[in-house]
């Protein structure tokens, strides 16, 4: 017969993140915002956040809130 060998795989699924608020709804560019919600990455690496067609420099993060800068060109 036929010898099989394990298969092995690793897998890593996280619930999606929940936006629950905003510090501002509206600002000038280069002001902080801070997103609250949960399930978010502590990694500010590890989180994406865009404003409109622009993407934000994230600042820092917990599972509970991430604080990005308003970029230039942000609608």
């Amino acid at each position: 017969g036929e010898a099989w060998a394990p298969a092995t795989s690793q897998f890593t699924t996280r619930t999606r993140p929940t936006v629950t608020g905003l510090s501002r709804r509206q600002g000038p560019l280069g002001e902080e915002v801070v997103i609250s919600g949960s399930d978010f990455v502590p990694d500010p690496a590890q989180n994406v956040v865009w404003f409109g067609a622009v993407r934000a420099t994230v600042i820092s993060a917990t599972v509970n809130e991430i604080t990005v800068r308003v970029p230039a060109g942000a609608t």
